[in-house]
């Protein structure tokens, strides 16, 4: 179970890739996000 949460800001233009992009992988942002950060996709 997830408790914790984590914040961090992006610009209108980063947020709106990153919601792309999870849209495109049919998966939440917290789900593309942990994905990206855990698979060390940077």
């Amino acid at each position: 179970m997830k408790t914790q949460m984590m914040q961090f800001r992006v610009n209108e233009e980063e947020k709106a890739l990153i919601e792309k992009c999870a849209k495109k992988a049919g998966m939440t942002v917290s789900e593309y996000i942990r994905a990206c950060m855990l698979m060390e996709m940077v």
